[in-house]
């Protein structure tokens, strides 16, 4: 739809561009309120080879061999279309038809009846040229002697002057104008061309992008959904023999969790209480895993605001504690905090580390900080983690609207 427009846009500008050139001479051949439409036509008729040359250059040289690269080519083709369009056509044309073209004409002179006695005259009927010199009939004769004498400085167009570099004969001057003028109309047209062709290569490229980015996006997003019911259903697993009860509850927390991925996840933002839900469904269900000797607990702001951030984006630090910050052989805790400041969310988790850890490669944050590179851009998020001391802690800051 968006090339279509633009095809229009492109083919309307030359269409007003020649409109106005074939409506210029209405106004320039215009005296006294009538038209001379003789002019008028003869203007249009030098016009039509270059409407020729716009047509043949635009809708066939330079969508078939300039936009795909064949320079060469094309200037080889354009070159001779202006060549026998300005040049050789003209050329031809008026050598099967003299008298379409001016030349120098001969004046043959005849007693017209209002110079008398000019019959007698001895030059009466002879062929002048228009580029020689008449001698009036009271011009007075010089002798020779007079002829020796100066006559001061001669005339300035008598002056003699030295050979040009190139003189053309007077008939190529309008071929050569016609020729020069081909050559820009040809400049302008390319000129267009290459505008609309940025502009459509500059959407095309812009649509890729997203294109790709949504991609990307949808194929982490694809990860994290695995990667998370994996975990979960080798809890279910590790459950089943301890408590079936427990295991049967499990089951239950995890169809909900399913749902809100199911219905939720995939669209492209959702509101935050709902992933705050999400995340507290999560916890429930781990809860019913470990034990007492588990500290959880989650901060939350008192009333939360109706934002849209994008979704699974902090259940992945929640996971994470859960996968690595659990010590089986003694305490443990995981604790988190939500809050908004300045239209930045912050999310911070603190949990312990295993006495004994487990050597993994976890894609987990991996891939949470690809998809706020991709969501966000370099740098308009933060996300610093912390390990040391028998503690993680991973603090996430984003932007978000109120």
């Amino acid at each position: 739809m968006i090339k279509r427009k633009q095809y229009i846009l492109e083919n309307l500008i030359y269409a007003v561009i020649w409109l106005i050139m074939f409506i210029i001479p209405l106004a320039g051949y215009s005296f006294e309120g009538s038209i001379h439409w003789n002019d008028v036509r003869k203007f249009w008729v030098r016009l039509l080879p270059f409407v020729i040359l716009f047509l043949l250059n635009n809708y066939l040289l330079i969508p078939k061999f300039l936009f795909r690269k064949k320079y060469l080519l094309y200037i080889g083709l354009l070159l001779l279309s202006i060549l026998f369009l300005f040049i050789a056509g003209p050329i031809v044309t008026e050598s099967l038809n003299p008298g379409s073209y001016p030349k120098k004409e001969q004046i043959f002179r005849k007693n017209d009846g209002n110079h008398p006695g000019e019959e007698n005259r001895p030059d009466h009927g002879k062929r002048i040229s228009p580029y020689e010199k008449e001698t009036p009939p009271f011009a007075k004769k010089i002798s020779p002697q007079d002829e020796m004498k100066p006559m001061g400085p001669p005339p300035p167009g008598d002056r003699k002057k030295g050979p040009p570099l190139m003189q053309f004969p007077k008939r190529w001057g309008p071929y050569l104008n016609g020729l020069l003028m081909a050559i820009l109309v040809s400049g302008f047209n390319i000129a267009i061309s290459l505008l609309f062709k940025s502009i459509k290569d500059a959407k095309q490229l812009d649509e890729l992008e997203k294109r790709t980015l949504r991609t990307e996006l949808n194929y982490l997003k694809a990860q994290i959904n695995p990667h998370f019911f994996m975990n979960t259903l080798n809890n279910i697993h590790a459950l089943i023999d301890i408590d079936g009860t427990k295991a049967k509850r499990t089951v239950v927390e995890l169809s909900k969790l399913m749902r809100y991925v199911l219905y939720e996840a995939e669209k492209p933002l959702i509101t935050l209480d709902k992933e705050v839900e999400f995340i507290e469904n999560y916890i429930a269900l781990m809860r019913i895993r470990y034990t007492e000797d588990v500290e959880i607990t989650s901060i939350y702001p008192q009333a939360i605001p109706y934002i849209q951030i994008p979704p699974l984006l902090l259940i992945t630090l929640i996971e994470n504690a859960f996968k690595h910050g659990i010590n089986i052989n003694g305490k443990s805790y995981i604790h988190s905090q939500m809050t908004i400041e300045d239209e930045h969310l912050l999310y911070s988790v603190v949990n312990t580390l295993p006495t004994d850890p487990i050597s993994t490669t976890g894609m987990g944050l991996d891939n949470l900080r690809k998809r706020l590179e991709l969501l966000f851009g370099k740098d308009n998020y933060m996300l610093e983690t912390y390990a040391g001391n028998g503690v993680f802690i991973a603090n996430l800051n984003i932007p978000v609207k109120t």
